[in-house]
């Protein structure tokens, strides 16, 4: 098995995906780098007065806790724009702050950026993921391979197991790469200081004091295990229907709008839907958002668990009953 996967491995490294994928990263974090950098974006001129005042209050303040209860006024204005139930958890977090005597760290750091360019465009991993994935398995059937493939001394479960972790490989490989990226990118641009801040989110339904290290440890567990969800389907449907085409838009699919989705069908009223892996497609749905009140990073894990062991034993069980 562990020779299977390293002969794969030695073909992901050739594949076209690897450098293509590495580069659109590379430039993608990097140009999100140089826009926060730039920080040209200015709310005044649409402002109300009222907002207005208060930024002007907000400036001149000196103490830090009358500026965040200064941001929890200015936050209100923001519901239209990100709702009320998530403005009331921005600002609940603002007041654990400041009950807690907790101080935000007053300069952008990498750590920062590492949150917000995962958080944004982060999805690009999980792209590259469900291409690569689909592509190591249709190849095999488009350059007519795929017996060949079987007439080596392994069983067909092995092969395609190799091939498979070797996905998981490449998105995880992926994922800690464009980690790397963002902090050389945010470190060069902002500062590398401020690893051992303490910061505050609300991590399910829970407070959670932890450094902005450890926050973006979180978001990039976030990015894996979303990445490999996505890999798993789009493995699993690619061993199905033999082509590019239908896998690609199915996980693209549910890796867009795979959440909203299943956020509408629980409103009708199913709330078993809350246990699909729709609903617990990304680990961020969880954190500083709004959450059911038995929500728990237990159940999120296990359910994804199940998923996962559930469509490996799919792709084990397509391999065995189908005829190549």
């Amino acid at each position: 098995m562990l020779n299977l996967i390293k002969i794969e491995i030695r073909k992901m490294l050739r594949s076209k995906v690897i450098f293509v994928s590495f580069l659109v990263c590379i430039i993608a974090f990097a140009g999100f780098g140089f826009f926060l950098k730039q920080d040209s974006f200015s709310g005044e001129e649409s402002a109300t007065k009222e907002e207005q005042l208060l930024q002007e209050e907000y400036s001149k303040s000196t103490d830090w806790k009358e500026q965040l209860r200064i941001q929890m006024q200015l936050n209100k204005y923001l519901s239209d724009i990100y709702g009320e139930d998530e403005i009331a958890v921005k600002n609940q977090i603002l007041q654990y702050r400041i009950e807690h005597n907790i101080r935000p760290f007053e300069e952008n750091t990498a750590w920062d950026f590492i949150v917000y360019s995962f958080d944004i465009i982060g999805f690009l991993i999980s792209v590259f993921g469900i291409i690569f994935s689909v592509e190591i398995v249709t190849k095999e059937y488009s350059n007519k391979t795929v017996k060949l493939l079987f007439t080596k001394p392994y069983s067909r479960q092995k092969i395609i197991m190799a091939k498979y972790i070797t996905s998981v490989i490449y998105g995880v490989g992926l994922a800690v790469f464009c980690f790397l990226a963002a902090l050389i990118v945010g470190g060069v641009l902002f500062t590398f200081e401020g690893a051992s801040a303490v910061t505050v989110m609300k991590f399910f339904n829970a407070m959670l004091k932890c450094s902005l290290f450890t926050e973006s440890i979180v978001y990039l567990l976030s990015v894996m295990f979303r990445t490999i969800i996505l890999i798993s389907i789009a493995f699993l449907l690619s061993l199905i229907v033999k082509n590019q085409t239908v896998p690609l838009i199915i996980s693209l699919g549910i890796l867009c709008f795979g959440n909203l989705l299943a956020d509408k069908i629980y409103s009708l009223g199913l709330e078993s839907m809350r246990f699909s892996i729709l609903s617990n497609l990304s680990l961020t749905g969880f954190i500083n958002c709004p959450v059911t009140e038995d929500a728990s990073f237990l159940l999120f894990l296990v359910t994804v668990m199940i998923h996962i062991i559930i469509l490996i034993f799919g792709i084990l069980e397509i391999v065995k009953r189908t005829d190549f």
